[in-house]
């Protein structure tokens, strides 16, 4: 069982993202992470980073979708406003946004505790 799935966004993948089963994928429970940290450190996956971004957030919406930092150090880490206004470069509406970081974060550690039981 899987609770989330997290993709290398900076690379070009050898696969097309399919609405079906990613669809399939969020109908079960299972949520795609968005890691940022990447897109801040290194200009040149930037571009890569954005076009895979916004195809996951069109296929999946923001139900299926948690935000997360993946930061190593300190300066990698950015407040919630911060991760809202740049969610906007993935094509998410603020008030979307903010359910993608808090809401949808919470729903994955639940999903995960009540699979345990």
């Amino acid at each position: 069982p899987v609770d989330i799935i997290s993709l290398d966004l900076t690379r070009k993948h050898p696969f097309p993202f399919k609405r079906p089963l990613i669809k399939a994928a969020v109908d079960r429970g299972v949520f795609f992470e968005i890691g940022y940290a990447t897109c801040l450190k290194d200009n040149r996956h930037r571009r890569q980073f954005l076009i895979n971004t916004h195809q996951l957030c069109s296929l999946a919406g923001p139900k299926g979708l948690v935000i997360a930092s993946e930061g190593t150090r300190t300066m990698e880490f950015r407040s919630p406003h911060d991760v809202i206004n740049l969610s906007s470069l993935f094509g998410v509406p603020s008030s979307r946004a903010h359910d993608m970081i808090r809401t949808n974060a919470a729903a994955v550690i639940r999903h995960a505790e009540l699979r345990r039981r």
